[in-house]
């Protein structure tokens, strides 16, 4: 059984080209913007949501295969150029590599998102050295050395959005698994972006994070479907236990994600700066 999240009537999808009929202009058509994790899941509709108001995109994945067939998906829908490399930006050498490569094919690079895969499971008792440093290296110095590659490019133009897909456990530290590197990585990471938004907010360049909650990607799936399996249980059964404790009561779209990502890059939200936008359903228990 393969679950998708139900969404309501009029939700918000890719498509920004109207809102009750009327159009909306985000500014950002021409716009050249570099995705990575964007082969799925979340990084693939934040690109999809870019193409589609007229920017041009650079797609990032480590798997080649998965990152062809999106890329193709993705041009289907483009007002704007598409273009793929296969890189991990959790290395220096790959980062500035697809920082040269959207360079050289769009030259500029406007928007960045910052899309890596979040640390494995483990408590205290399993956590030795080298898995704090893999932890920092993808939560932090990904994002740094991002940032190092398309400022030169944003300062330039007088004109820039960094946007990074974070964790809501920056608002609600995770308690019920044991994910002791994300706690700890994600609010590094969310230091380093509040304080590189002050740096280059005289710029016109705007740094925001997203504090991601229960987000039906498909590698929410798969582990719903393999913990039921192992526990014998209906795959339904333990989506409505997992959503239990989101007020909407239920996951969240990856466009409606993509959704919020879109308006923090747009030319309307250049007074939005510094800030975590929680895309949780409501599930945060702090007030801020």
């Amino acid at each position: 059984m393969v679950l998708r999240a139900k969404l309501p009537e009029k939700s918000v999808g890719t498509d920004s080209d109207t809102v009750g009929g009327v159009r909306v202009d985000l500014g950002i058509g021409g716009k050249s913007a570099i995705v990575s994790g964007s082969s799925k899941g979340i990084g693939r509709a934040v690109a999809t949501a870019l193409a589609a108001e007229g920017c041009n995109v650079v797609m990032v994945a480590r798997g080649e295969a998965e990152l062809v067939d999106a890329a193709a998906a993705v041009r289907e829908v483009a007002r704007g150029d598409v273009h793929h490399v296969v890189a991990d930006m959790t290395v220096r050498d790959d980062v500035d590599r697809v920082v040269r490569a959207g360079a050289d094919r769009f030259g500029r690079i406007d928007i960045a998102v910052s899309n890596v895969a979040g640390p494995k499971s483990l408590g205290f008792e399993g956590t030795d050295d080298e898995a704090y440093v893999d932890a920092y290296r993808a939560m932090v110095l990904s994002v740094v050395w991002l940032a190092r590659g398309v400022l030169p490019h944003m300062r330039a133009a007088g004109w820039g959005r960094l946007v990074n897909i974070g964790s809501d456990c920056v608002k609600d530290v995770h308690r019920e698994v044991p994910l002791l590197l994300a706690n700890v990585t994600r609010a590094a990471s969310l230091g380093l972006l509040k304080t590189l938004s002050d740096e280059v907010a005289r710029d016109g360049i705007t740094v925001n994070n997203i504090a991601v909650g229960a987000i039906l990607t498909e590698n929410r799936i798969t582990f719903h479907e393999r913990f039921a399996a192992s526990q014998g249980l209906d795959v339904a059964d333990v989506q409505n236990a997992n959503t239990d404790h989101i007020p909407v009561g239920r996951f969240g779209d990856p466009s409606e994600l993509a959704a919020a990502v879109l308006f923090l890059c747009s030319e309307q939200a250049a007074f939005i700066t510094g800030e975590t936008v929680a895309v949780n359903g409501g599930r945060s228990r702090t007030l801020l």
